[in-house]
């Protein structure tokens, strides 16, 4: 984990499959491959995660969601928001890290003056909607936690 917000991923996959038990993480939308795990601890892993997360340990059949925190040695709290889904070799886990996003200023994300102007101007209305899209890792819930802020 502390490979993970070292490198400031978005996501740490954990896949199942029939010989393998690997941890690929995800940067800037890309996946690759951080290490393989011995098969056989793939349950003892899947299950530490579980427990963090409060999810039910003997339900390996159906997906689950839930959240963890670990707070980091310079002050910063990480959320880790974990899924798991089963598979015909077991269960694949994905966290996503969110690192301080909770934070930021909207003013200070880095927002041209005309459209942090509009920004503004359309979360005051009483009605209405805005969308935010983008890639993987390109600052939708960071954006989205500065406007609520």
């Amino acid at each position: 984990m502390l490979d993970a917000i070292n490198e400031k991923v978005s996501d740490v996959h954990f896949e199942s499959e029939d010989d393998m038990f690997r941890v690929r993480f995800r940067t800037h939308g890309s996946l690759y491959e951080k290490a393989q795990i011995n098969p056989k601890l793939r349950s003892e892993i899947n299950s530490i995660i579980k427990v963090l997360a409060e999810l039910d340990i003997t339900n390996k059949r159906k997906p689950q969601d839930g959240n963890f925190y670990f707070d980091n040695n310079d002050g910063s709290r990480i959320e880790f928001r974990v899924a798991t889904s089963p598979t015909a070799f077991g269960e694949n886990i994905v966290l996503r890290l969110f690192i301080g996003t909770a934070n930021n200023d909207l003013e200070h994300l880095g927002f041209e003056k005309h459209d942090y102007g509009n920004i503004i101007r359309m979360s005051k209305k009483s009605h209405g909607i805005i969308f935010v899209v983008g890639p993987t890792g390109a600052g939708k819930t960071t954006t989205l936690y500065s406007l609520l802020n």
